[in-house]
């Protein structure tokens, strides 16, 4: 039998999310949060005083109570991100970007130039001189590049004029790849966005206590970038009772 002296809880603990499905038949995947840095879930009950002419009051009485909940991740997950959020649609395929990569250019004449993946090219990200550091404008025809100007095709093929005496340039863009997932961002309506049940899970030794709240609703997600350090994307929410009026439950490894 556990020990009589409460429920101690070490590190981040683990949290897992899971998508309400919209009709019956649907099912969705959960979402682990395994690199948690930190989560936190507040209870937070307003209290209402009923005073007379006396400095204390007569009465205190229960108002609305609010739980709300943060986590810290270590990772980014796109599933998360879409299912628990955005509610817009996850598909395989990646558009990562490419910076600075060196296109050589022969001397003479206009020279055209194919970026290396510019099979999946997407979006020009800009050119500049590798070693003057001087960037170029971009134009729409390839007809008019003059001096400091380029084009570039739907096929990534950049083209410059000698002119500009560089035989050297970095070229930055965005391309598509098979690899990784997307989640396209659509204009999703008011209500019923981003509904996710919760389990948060928190541990000392093989002792478990476990929090469950069923019906959720993600409030923020956010992320900063920083020099010499890892990215750690946050993650909101706000709990509420799901159609048969039960907020969840909270289990203890320990006897109290």
């Amino acid at each position: 039998m556990p020990a009589q002296n409460g429920q101690k809880v070490f590190g981040a603990g683990r949290f897992y999310g899971t998508a309400l499905p919209l009709t019956t038949a649907s099912i969705s995947t959960p979402v682990p949060f395994l690199v948690a840095q930190d989560i936190a879930v507040d209870f937070k009950r307003d209290i209402k005083k009923l005073f007379g002419q006396n400095q204390l009051p007569v009465d205190v009485s229960a108002g609305m109570l609010t739980v709300t909940g943060k986590v810290t991740n270590g990772v980014f997950s796109a599933r998360a991100f879409n299912d628990m959020l955005i509610g817009g649609t996850l598909s395989t395929g990646q558009l990562p970007n490419v910076a600075n990569e060196t296109l050589t250019c022969t001397t003479g004449s206009t020279a055209t130039v194919a970026a290396a993946n510019g099979a999946a090219f997407v979006t020009d990200l800009g050119i500049f001189g590798a070693t003057d550091g001087v960037p170029l404008v971009k134009v729409s025809t390839a007809t008019a590049v003059l001096a400091d100007q380029y084009s570039v095709s739907t096929l990534g093929v950049y083209q410059f004029s000698s002119l500009a005496a560089r035989t050297s340039l970095k070229a930055s863009y965005i391309y598509s790849t098979s690899g990784g997932q997307t989640v396209t961002m659509t204009n999703q309506a008011m209500g019923r966005t981003g509904g996710f049940s919760a389990v948060v899970a928190m541990l000392w030794g093989t002792e478990k206590a476990t929090i469950t709240l069923n019906n959720c609703i993600s409030s923020d997600y956010g992320f900063a970038t920083k020099l010499d350090d890892y990215n750690k994307p946050t993650f909101g929410f706000e709990a509420a009772c799901d159609t048969s009026d039960v907020l969840g439950t909270y289990s203890f490894a320990e006897l109290s």
